[in-house]
């Protein structure tokens, strides 16, 4: 099943995956480029975009169809220079921002949300399961598949049996929960 699933209700959250995203690092060559207009080009569509420079430096781009200004915030806390994009609403700083229409805005302003805020217990676990198998064993056969359990799956190599061990036990344990749940599940759904 999706992430996100809602099991016949209807659905009242937006969720990121359905909106094109706008990633900062994408937009990087900018700060180089000489200031005129360019395009920012997805797989369906371009957009025509003005780059422009204000007095004290900053870059920012404008949407020609829109008075709505984009800048391009460089940030040097780390030992890197990392770009920030401005949300033309809410005015903070964004490594994303998603189009809505010929507009582009941040997650929190367009009220969108992550899919995995709307899974259940059952989901989550289903999902940690699978993430801990592939730190385990990398992408073996029947990995994805939660009723095969762990126990049977073999040691791999270059590995130290104490530390194989432990991740196993520790990922034994939430397969138990997972299937606690899954258990209370198939019983309501046959009315056992």
């Amino acid at each position: 099943m999706p992430r996100g699933f809602h099991y016949g209700r209807t659905q009242l959250r937006q969720y990121t995956a359905q909106y094109k995203k706008l990633p900062a690092y994408e937009l990087r060559a900018l700060l180089s480029l000489p200031l005129g207009n360019y395009r920012l080009v997805d797989n369906t569509s371009s957009t025509p975009i003005e780059l422009k420079e204000k007095d004290n430096g900053i870059r920012f781009i404008s949407l020609v169809n829109s008075k709505l200004e984009i800048k391009l915030i460089t940030c040097k806390r780390s030992v890197s220079t990392k770009l920030y994009l401005t949300c033309p609403y809410c005015k903070t700083k964004r490594q994303h921002l998603y189009r809505s229409g010929n507009e582009y805005a941040c997650r929190t302003c367009l009220n969108l949300y992550y899919a995995s805020q709307s899974e259940r217990n059952q989901d989550r676990l289903a999902r940690r399961i699978r993430k801990q198998r592939k730190a385990i064993w990398g992408n073996i056969d029947n990995i994805n598949n939660l009723t095969e359990s762990a126990q049977w799956f073999p040691k791999p190599k270059n590995k130290h049996w104490a530390k194989f061990e432990y991740d196993r036990a520790l990922l034994l344990d939430l397969e138990k929960k997972y299937w606690m749940l899954a258990e209370i599940q198939i019983k309501k759904l046959f009315s056992i």
